[in-house]
């Protein structure tokens, strides 16, 4: 036999392949690697030299009952596991296709000591061979590290086919072990589990079309457990990051601030859905729990709570009675319609005009489909708020009446929808019926406290009321919840920046930059606050940026061309007054702000206060930030100012 079959731990390169701990390692790192990829280059390896047919990886590593398609699984296990090592199918160095017949790993193996270069963990250990009964459901009390554990999936993410076999063995090994350390008595010295994310699951089904589907039954088990206030949830923006990345286990945890982490897959065959799941301890790495929950497609709202409920159960958090009422889920959903659905949340998520109009009309679908199924009308709303953002060009006379109507229909048909809730609470609040807008937003914190949505959009809210301090503190509890979404942190900034804490605000946007340096809203309204703080130059080069990276937003244009006025290049902010002018001639909406900003730049009060007005008629978005808005600190004096701000807010 030679080195790759014999030994536990091989190396080839600057790599180490530990199997017993399932973990690929470089140069004494963990290199996150999902569990089809490494078991695929695990086949490879044990036989370098040799060409390892297709086939036989398909008797190997696909067994007959496993979901999914098989061609399409093992060209992307391939692809993932080149990606870790650095590899390409051109000009390959370790993994090498041989024309239609399969693969060769063409780099030297060798034997490796066995006491491998990273931490070890006591779930690394091999258990012996245990019967079990893959129905059993796992009891309450809290999971312990038996003196010899299941084998972990390793805390690298490992996501496909072979996962959801392998993910039901160590559920039934986890929960034999639980029911043992039940019967005998055995300690717990674990730390409660507070704070959870919930990781993207795992798209088996080799087609690339249907991530909208495994996406949306993650962000369908986050809300269920977003709705526990004893749990801190880690929203979906967030998580979404890392989907289909190397980063490793615990530098996940910490970069979300979680104790422990769930990740897992999702598969379809026919009629039948598939979630296979597992929760971690990020603290130690050690593995708690894992299960197989398969229900049929029609079921797949009672699938999402069942995954919820066990979760919740396993980090054996204290629910109310009416926390566990929402957990349930009684009513039904068509396939089509619940398909059609997924697919226009997940559309509408990516934030673009064509994403969002494409999402509404699969909404629109599963509305059409099923005219009772309030989380697509909520959903629809979200839709054509979207529509209606300054920084989209919406018109918020086009879209928010029929964002107001599709909420409204689906707190008819469950006055505990957590997004009609905010949604609603969104367009009262651009009604200016803040008294309205504040008890919606409260009333959607109590039915989902977990939600840095809501929490985010609620900061706003506070603000408006000139309630500054109150407004910081929830954008920090949404911040907390939903670390990584770039309008969260946003938001974050603009708290600071209404409560003229300039020095704090702008650090806040340069994060979110850090995140994605084209990120629009960040770059509009660090610019704004450079431009408060009167460093011009700094400002309009943020503005010019924001500009590229959103050309079709007439509201960022427009502010841009103030940064230019007050950096007294009058002739760029007559150029951009002109474009402007010309988008209105041609038909397309331009915010009235936009205009306002440039004529008060450039000392204009008169053509100033015409625009503000007509943005007072047309309830443009940025009418409800008249009582914050630094840049409006010139007028604050103007009889005509202190009226606008009268009409839109009272006394």
């Amino acid at each position: 036999m030679n080195a790759g079959q014999e030994s536990s731990v091989v190396r080839f390169g600057p790599f180490e392949l530990d199997r017993r701990t399932g973990e690929l390692r470089k140069r004494g790192r963990k290199v996150r690697l999902q569990e089809m990829p490494f078991r695929t280059l695990e086949a490879l390896v044990a036989d370098p030299g040799q060409v390892v047919t297709r086939d036989e990886l398909r008797r190997l590593l696909w067994p007959d009952d496993t979901f999914g398609d098989f061609d399409n699984g093992l060209n992307n296990a391939i692809a993932r596991a080149r990606s870790a090592l650095g590899d390409s199918a051109a000009n390959p160095r370790f993994i090498e296709t041989v024309g239609r017949r399969g693969y060769r790993f063409i780099c030297e193996v060798v034997a490796a000591d066995a006491q491998v270069t990273s931490e070890p963990t006591p779930a690394a250990l091999e258990p012996p061979p245990i019967a079990f009964e893959p129905a059993l459901v796992a009891p309450a009390p809290r999971p312990v590290a038996p003196e010899h554990p299941p084998a972990p999936l390793a805390t690298s993410r490992r996501p496909r086919r072979l996962r959801a076999a392998a993910l039901m063995a160590a559920a039934g090994a986890v929960t034999v072990a639980l029911l043992l350390a039940r019967d005998t008595g055995a300690p717990t010295s674990a730390a409660p589990i507070r704070s959870i994310a919930v990781l993207p699951l795992d798209n088996l089904s080799g087609d690339v079309e249907r991530e909208y589907f495994a996406d949306g039954m993650t962000d369908a088990i986050i809300t269920h457990l977003a709705s526990i206030r004893a749990l801190r949830v880690i929203s979906r923006q967030s998580i979404m990051r890392y989907k289909e990345n190397n980063t490793p286990m615990r530098q996940i945890a910490a970069d979300l601030g979680v104790d422990a982490v769930v990740e897992g897959t999702i598969s379809q065959s026919g009629n039948r859905v598939r979630i296979t799941a597992q929760l971690i301890d990020a603290r130690d790495d050690r593995h708690l729990w894992a299960q197989t929950f398969d229900r049929e497609a029609g079921d797949v709202l009672a699938l999402q709570s069942d995954v919820a409920r066990a979760i919740a159960a396993q980090v054996h958090v204290v629910t109310t009675a009416a926390e566990q009422q929402r957990l349930q889920t009684s009513r039904g959903v068509s396939v089509s319609a619940h398909e059609s659905f997924l697919k226009g949340k997940y559309h509408i998520a990516k934030g673009t005009e064509e994403s969002v109009r494409r999402g509404i009309a699969s909404i629109q679908e599963a509305i059409a489909e099923d005219p009772g199924y309030a989380p697509a009308h909520a959903w629809l709303a979200a839709g054509y708020h979207r529509l209606a953002m300054v920084y989209l060009g919406g018109s918020p006379a086009q879209w928010r009446p029929l964002a107001a109507a599709a909420a409204e229909r689906a707190l008819a048909l469950d006055p505990n929808e957590p997004d009609a809730l905010t949604e609603l609470a969104f367009a009262r609040f651009h009604e200016w019926k803040w008294a309205e807008s504040e008890r919606l937003y409260r009333r959607a914190i109590e039915v989902a406290p977990g939600s840095g949505a809501v929490r985010m959009r609620y900061a706003e809210l506070l603000s408006t009321r000139g309630r500054i301090d109150e407004s910081i503190q929830e954008a920090s509890i949404a911040e907390s919840l939903d670390p990584l979404n770039l309008q969260v942190i946003t938001v974050h900034g603009m708290m600071l920046q209404f409560a003229r804490r300039f020095e704090d605000a702008v650090p806040k946007y340069r994060s979110a930059l850090d995140l994605d340096a084209n990120y629009p809203l960040a770059r509009w309204f660090l610019g704004m606050t450079l431009s408060e703080m009167g460093r011009q130059a700094e400002a309009v080069e943020e503005g010019r940026i924001a500009v590229r990276v959103a050309p079709g937003s007439p509201a960022i244009r427009g502010f841009y061309g103030s940064f230019a006025a007050l950096a007294g290049d009058t002739a760029e902010a007559q150029r951009v007054l002109a474009g402007l002018h010309a988008d209105v001639a041609a038909g397309r909406y331009v915010p009235p702000p936009a205009f306002a900003s440039i004529y008060l730049a450039l000392g204009k009060r008169d053509e100033f206060f015409a625009w503000m007005e007509r943005g007072y008629h047309e309830h443009t978005n940025l009418m409800a930030f008249l009582p914050t808005s630094a840049w409006l600190d010139p007028v604050r004096g103007d009889a005509r100012f202190k009226d606008l701000l009268r009409r839109v807010h009272g006394n």
